[in-house]
């Protein structure tokens, strides 16, 4: 049995831990000091394994030598971009791992760095993959390709098939694991910090986030603009196009102000560049409507669980995770790039703040099935499963599994009030 220490610090916030039972690193393919839903995602899975009394660590490289906390480690990263610093901070990765004896070595989209890839190999732990979206090879059986990337493919393949646990975030990125290496992934979707995403408390009778007098809109959009698939473009378009009816004020988080971009009087754009977890849930409860208009099925989901959480309602494209994170009554599903079906879904909530408010509340009864302490018993369950060294008591055995307790939440006789009351609106 390890030794655990009370008041372990992570990013700045203080956990209480338990004994851990067994020790966990989790691995990041992305600079720790840039934010990015996937940093959120282990940093958070790291807190909650950590309460749970399992020593969870947290690796990847770092543009700073910024100290993260006392079980994150680091790799001071150059940007010269040279063979020679990725082939440092590999081997700084596998003396870690050789180091510290960890029972399970979790790496999230395993083939997106070198770094992820490094700790794939270690053959000392059980290893897992998170994939979040769709994988190198996953079109393999498509258009014949140029020999590098059939090359690319088969090292691709031949490393999955020494993963002893794969995770998916979404069904849709389940089955592309399945046609690339013809092996079957957990459906594990992405987690929130309920303690800090919910919505705002409300009294009986209260009016709409929008007085419908002041006929301001408020649309919040949470991503990187310069990433062409995340639409920022097509929603820019959208809303100069329902400016003409009603003053709009846009709201942009996780991406700096995007040069010689006009401001009107009846559209104003505001950019926050990156956000903290602390100022971010306010954000989505002042809103009065997210929108992810992402153009095809490379993305997380993170952002928009999250404003699902705090009681927004959004409007998304149909494609990917999206479609199964929004499936509920609180969303509208759009056809992605399709500017003429996100004006009109624009323009109906513009005009029915009472329909905004019962789809929030919708969104928000959704989005409790995606918090952390929900999740954490299905990834221990995996992490038992494929380590031969856990010590653990089955902390996960009774544990409903996320799909399951989604499946009964669709399947239920009993709807929430604001589920029945949308019925009766037409959209």
């Amino acid at each position: 049995m390890r030794e655990g220490r009370q008041g372990l610090t992570l990013c700045g916030t203080v956990i209480e831990e338990n004994t851990p039972t067994m020790k966990v690193l989790l691995v990041s393919p992305l600079d720790l000091a840039a934010p990015s839903g996937v940093n959120k995602q282990i940093f958070g899975l790291c807190r909650v394994l950590t309460a749970a009394g399992i020593e969870a660590h947290v690796a990847g490289s770092s543009s700073t030598q910024h100290r993260f906390g006392d079980r994150v480690h680091s790799f001071f990263a150059t940007n010269d971009g040279t063979k020679k610093t990725a082939a440092t901070i590999e081997s700084q990765m596998s003396a870690l791992i050789a180091r510290e004896s960890f029972d399970v070595v979790h790496s999230y989209e395993p083939l997106a760095s070198p770094l992820t890839t490094a700790a794939m190999h270690a053959h000392a732990a059980a290893t897992v993959a998170t994939f979040f979206s769709r994988p190198l090879g996953a079109d393999k059986s498509h258009a014949p390709r140029r020999w590098l990337t059939r090359l690319l493919a088969r090292k691709s393949t031949a490393l999955v098939d020494q993963i002893q646990g794969l995770v998916a975030t979404s069904r849709s990125v389940q089955m592309d694991v399945r046609e690339a290496f013809a092996r079957d992934a957990a459906v594990i979707p992405v987690g929130i910090d309920g303690a800090r995403f919910h919505p705002e408390a409300r009294g009986e009778g209260d009016a709409p986030k929008t007085d419908p007098r002041t006929s301001l809109l408020k649309v919040l959009f949470v991503g990187d603009w310069q990433r062409k698939e995340r639409g920022f473009d097509l929603l820019y378009a959208a809303l100069e196009r329902l400016s003409a009816m009603r003053p709009i004020e846009l709201a942009v988080v996780g991406s700096t102000q995007k040069p010689g971009l006009a401001q009107t009087a009846s559209l104003h754009t505001r950019f926050f560049g990156h956000v903290s977890d602390l100022r971010l849930p306010e954000l989505y409860r002042r809103t009065d409507v997210v929108v992810a208009p992402a153009l095809d099925k490379r993305v997380g989901g993170s952002a928009l669980v999250e404003a699902m959480a705090c009681g927004a309602p959004v409007i998304a494209s149909d494609v990917g995770p999206y479609k199964e994170l929004a499936a509920g009554s609180g969303a509208v599903l759009v056809p992605a790039a399709n500017l003429d079906a996100l004006v009109a879904a624009l323009s109906v909530l513009a005009a029915r703040p009472e329909e905004r408010l019962l789809r929030g509340e919708a969104n928000a009864l959704a989005a409790e099935s995606y918090r952390w302490e929900h999740l954490q018993g299905d990834i221990i369950s995996l992490y038992e499963r494929v380590s031969p060294k856990s010590r653990t008591a089955s902390l996960a055995a009774s544990a409903p599994t996320a799909i399951a307790r989604a499946e009964e939440a669709a399947l239920s006789d009993a709807p929430n009030e604001a589920a029945k009351k949308l019925r009766s609106l037409a959209l």
